[in-house]
């Protein structure tokens, strides 16, 4: 936006700020040691598929047009080489310049993260911290 004096109040027409939200999903799986794969339900592999599908959503499911993006910005699990940990947590943000456009990454996001876990024998568990960090809406 240009400098304007102080007092002064602006607009332009069209989306001026995209609105955004936060997810964070735990992927349970079977903790098991890597010399025993088939014994166990390796979230890491369930969490790794999950995170390509989310990067689809924008890049296969909407309009180059209509600014949405989808952004994982950390994953948690396992401290061992050799272990197949029993769940992986990660977590991002998700934006849009339009109202519905950030209903559809949200319903998508859930839908995506709890398929691929059921794909890989593990369960998930989305949480969109609505009641501790409200989303920012379109503006």
């Amino acid at each position: 936006m240009p400098s304007l004096p102080t007092g002064t109040i602006a607009s332009r027409p069209g989306p001026l700020m995209a609105g955004a939200a936060r997810f964070v999903a735990t992927i349970q799986g079977k903790g098991g040691h890597a010399a025993n794969p088939h014994g166990a339900k390796d979230p890491v592999l369930a969490a790794s598929f999950t995170i390509l599908a989310l990067q689809q959503i924008v890049s296969r499911e909407t309009n180059p047009l209509e600014g949405r993006v989808v952004t994982v910005g950390f994953i948690e699990c396992g401290q061992a080489g050799n272990v197949i940990p029993a769940s992986v947590k990660f977590g991002g943000t998700f934006r849009s310049l339009t109202t519905e456009g950030l209903s559809y990454l949200r319903q998508r996001i859930k839908e995506v993260i709890e398929a691929q876990a059921i794909v890989h024998r593990c369960t998930a568990v989305v949480d969109f911290m609505e009641d501790k960090i409200i989303p920012y809406p379109a503006t």
